[in-house]
């Protein structure tokens, strides 16, 4: 009986494998960051970790008790570029647009499969044989060579038009895209950019010598394993890169400026976030906080508040500070509380800046403002601590 051969590199494919299945399965259950971009990362994922499972049962000879595995992810080949492009876009918030013309991304896998067919209607024996015995003539390893080339070049217009994607993320100035989310992508883009070449390479200098490579395929082979344990390592370790706020890359008028639909639709998010999230509850937020958040630059946001709110950041986050600080006075649970406790909490880092910015957002002290609300027959017994504040 054939003893299967589980040596280092079979163990280290085998376990990728593993590895990537696991997390296709976290990425199509997470609800964290874009859902688009994540099930799309997941189909990549489980793509890469195929590969690696084959090259597992290559290398351990499994394919002698399961022949008709053999060749099984060959169209897969052709389709990890276009994947890749398409959670590009989706990454950036720009998704591919569907339509009738789009089958020309699934071509060269589809001619793939054409090819492969009449191999895989072969019997398991037949299919064993052609693995043991390949046919050594040139005419196959022409098709071979061709298909490594059109693999190569399939990755290089793929691959390139990536760039043009993260470069107008880039030129976008998109503050929830960068850097570490970019570096990410770009980190994906260099390992499968190697590997195209590297198997390029490695396929022209088998077809020119007229000798298998085995070891010299080791090398390409790794890149995808690495794929896969750095995808692992940032979901775990760095999720923020993984998982990043729905991004908003910015859609350009001819002026220059965002669109008029656009500024209206971020600004109504802008209020939502204020609204259910509360992040002016933070005394540390920062410019770039809130706009990572609306997945815009600083820029952008700056120009909406001035221009379209007609605010400077401070004035409109600590507006919603002073509406949630009067929510809490007048709340008859918080009597326990002093209002610089309250103030605090609302997000003022000090009672003097508390007293300044209340007063200046609504004509009145916070003693002042207690006082007009309070029920003459409450108001010597009221619990909150107006002497807390200036006056």
């Amino acid at each position: 009986m054939t003893s299967l051969q589980f040596g280092p590199w079979a163990i280290l494919y085998a376990a990728a494998a593993l590895q990537g299945l696991f997390v296709a399965g976290v990425l199509l259950c997470t609800d964290r960051g874009n859902k688009q971009a994540n099930k799309l990362l997941a189909v990549l994922v489980l793509a890469f970790s195929w590969t690696r499972f084959m090259s597992f049962v290559n290398l351990s000879e499994l394919f002698r008790f399961w022949p008709h595995l053999i060749s099984s992810g060959a169209v897969l080949w052709f389709l990890l570029a276009p994947l890749y492009y398409f959670y590009v876009r989706a990454f950036l918030a720009q998704p591919v647009q569907w339509n009738f013309f789009s089958v020309v991304h699934a071509l060269p896998a589809l001619a793939i499969l054409i090819y492969m067919i009449p191999f895989y209607l072969l019997p398991a024996e037949a299919k064993l044989n052609l693995m043991l015995n390949p046919d050594p003539s040139e005419r196959t390893r022409l098709v071979m060579l061709v298909f490594s080339l059109v693999y190569g070049a399939q990755n290089i217009v793929y691959l390139g038009m990536s760039i043009k994607s993260l470069r107008l993320a880039s030129r976008a100035d998109a503050a929830a895209a960068k850097p570490a989310h970019l570096s990410w992508l770009r980190l994906l883009f260099t390992l499968m950019i190697l590997f195209a070449v590297f198997h390029v390479i490695v396929a022209s200098v088998e077809f020119w010598l007229n000798r298998d490579l085995v070891a010299m395929d080791y090398l390409p082979m790794t890149f995808f394993t690495v794929m896969v344990y750095a995808i692992a390592y940032l979901a775990m370790q760095q999720p923020e890169k993984l998982f990043p706020p729905h991004l908003r890359i910015k859609k350009m008028a001819w002026s220059g400026e965002p669109a008029l639909a656009e500024t209206d639709a971020v600004i109504r998010q802008l209020r939502k976030i204020m609204e259910n999230e509360k992040p002016y509850l933070d005394c540390n937020l920062k410019y770039s906080d809130l706009a990572a958040r609306l997945g815009i630059s600083v820029r952008h946001l700056s120009r909406i508040l001035n221009e379209e709110l007609g605010q400077s950041f401070n004035d409109f986050v600590n507006a919603y500070r002073i509406k949630e600080v009067q929510s809490q006075l007048l709340h008859k649970q918080n009597g326990e509380h002093t209002l610089l406790a309250i103030a605090l909490a609302a997000g003022f880092n000090s009672k003097t800046s508390f007293n300044r910015i209340f007063k200046s957002h609504t004509g009145m002290t916070p003693s002042q403002f207690l006082q007009a609300r309070r029920e003459p027959a409450t108001a010597e017994t009221s619990p909150v601590h107006s002497d807390s504040s200036a006056q």
